[in-house]
């Protein structure tokens, strides 16, 4: 994710579905990040912004991060 990019709340996009646990990659990622990938910090904290109602540009920001 390019450092000028930065994630917007998309309020007219639908919901992501619930087979893709958002908070729980995220918690994953952020455990990561601290203990041996800091080069993850600045989208990982960007992504995680959205726990609380991430949509499907968020979702797919994280997959593809994974390379999910």
């Amino acid at each position: 994710m390019a450092s000028s990019k930065l994630l917007s709340r998309h309020p007219k996009s639908k919901d992501h579905d619930d087979q893709f646990n958002y908070r729980r990659v995220i918690g994953m990622l952020n455990y990561l990040e601290k203990s041996s990938r800091p080069d993850l910090m600045y989208v990982v904290h960007q992504c995680a912004r959205y726990c609380e109602a991430p949509k499907e540009e968020h979702v797919q920001a994280v997959k593809h991060m994974d390379g999910i």
